[in-house]
């Protein structure tokens, strides 16, 4: 049960490394994305940049979501099927513990041997259960995590408006100052 208890904390270990790992990728993804969309509107007046900024950085929050999401539901299933076939292994080594136990003290009653292989079965039992339940919970936390930082790139359309107004306000400037600028800036 000890043994079973630790695969499962390491198998803990490498879920929440693969999905820190997943979340650093799309976060680059992300921001690459956006660079690229800054790249293509240079040409573009300001609200086509602002436009193109916007529109890639929703689908970048929707590929991130997604992937999350996939990456997600693969590690849960992975760790749900290794917690049931280290439950079946633990089990399989309790009864047989026991069974040999009950070799031994061959005396012992029947109600007696039969009691001791239900016991060893619910405490094995028991055992895995809290150890997947540890691991569903840090995988959990890391699902959260990476939704937390799907809404911050939300959060940047916010700060992409309030560069487009300070761009506006100093075209209005530019264009009071010499009529003859050009009607836009260009990025």
């Amino acid at each position: 049960v000890m043994k079973a208890a630790e695969a499962e904390v390491g198998k803990e270990a490498a879920v929440r490394r693969e999905v820190a790992d997943a979340i650093e990728r799309e976060r680059k993804d992300k921001n690459i994305a956006v660079m690229k969309a800054v790249e293509a509107g240079r040409t573009d007046s300001t609200k086509d940049v602002t436009a193109r900024i916007f529109e890639a950085a929703e689908e970048a929050r929707a590929t991130a979501e997604r992937q999350a999401s996939e990456k997600y539901e693969a590690a849960m299933r992975g760790v749900q099927a290794a917690a049931a076939r280290e439950r079946e292994l633990a089990v399989e080594n309790a009864v047989a513990q026991a069974e040999a136990a009950s070799h031994v003290a061959a005396g012992k009653a029947s109600a007696e041997r039969e009691a001791a292989i239900s016991l060893a079965k619910r405490d094995a039992e028991v055992a895995v259960e809290a150890a997947l339940q540890h691991v569903t919970k840090n995988v959990e936390s890391e699902r959260k995590a990476a939704a937390h930082d799907s809404n911050a790139l939300s959060m940047s359309k916010k700060e992409v408006s309030r560069l487009n107004m300070k761009i506006e306000e100093l075209q209005h400037a530019l264009n009071t100052l010499n009529p003859s600028m050009p009607s836009r800036i260009e990025l």
